[in-house]
């Protein structure tokens, strides 16, 4: 192979080295969210089977750590550079090149210089710019991620917290359990349009007082929740 053909060939090593270095990072993955109280759904039990669905997706998702700064392809540019010089050589020297093949050669180890130059130039800017950028992105994701995950275990614990609350009111005989209305608004209680003794509010006091406004109706094919605060 002819000395400027092999410092082309290097240089081409180096621009897909540097190609495969600056590639974009991947997009954080959406969390998927938890059904909120305010939607349709039919008990409390479907809805804490949905969030354990969406934790169970959750967990699924893997965020890789942000990737390290590739070094510069110093050896392979110092080759190519080490290439260019030699054919230079060659080319004032070998008095057997024809005019044309002088010409020819002159302006392929002219067009290797540029490439070399525009390569050296975008692993600056790959270093300077890109791969910043991209550890920024995926620090924003693992903390989005992260974020996500703490967003469901509060989800989960307040579902579990209203079906508890459901369930002590069905136990003590104050509901139904396939149908009822529960208000709670101006620190009173009211279970199907009745305000409640201030013995079973207190009874209830640690759940209500979370919750300052709320209203809930079941029937036999849906529960509506409504939740001010």
């Amino acid at each position: 192979m002819k000395p400027h053909r092999l410092a082309l060939s290097i240089l081409t090593v180096s621009l897909l080295t540097l190609g495969a270095s600056a590639q974009k990072a991947p997009k954080a993955p959406k969390a998927p969210q938890p059904p909120r109280p305010e939607h349709r759904i039919r008990s409390f039990e479907e809805a804490t089977a949905e969030l354990e669905r969406a934790q169970k997706a959750l967990d699924r998702v893997e965020i890789p750590s942000p990737p390290d700064a590739p070094m510069p392809p110093d050896a392979e540019l110092e080759r190519a550079e080490r290439s260019l010089v030699q054919a230079e050589r060659e080319l004032e020297t070998n008095e057997r090149l024809s005019n044309r093949e002088r010409a020819e050669m002159r302006r392929e180890l002219a067009g290797a210089r540029k490439e070399m130059a525009e390569a050296r130039r975008e692993m600056a800017r790959v270093r300077s710019h890109e791969m910043p950028r991209v550890q920024e992105e995926m620090r924003h994701a693992r903390e989005d991620m992260a974020q996500a995950r703490r967003e469901m275990a509060k989800a989960r614990a307040d579902m579990e917290e209203h079906r508890q609350f459901e369930q002590a009111l069905i136990e003590e005989g104050l509901i139904r359990k396939d149908r009822y209305q529960i208000e709670h608004h101006d620190g009173a209680l009211y279970l199907d349009g009745k305000k409640q003794p201030q013995a079973v509010y207190d009874k209830h006091r640690k759940f209500l007082e979370k919750r300052r406004r709320f209203s809930w109706k079941k029937t036999s094919d849906s529960l509506q929740i409504e939740n001010a605060d």
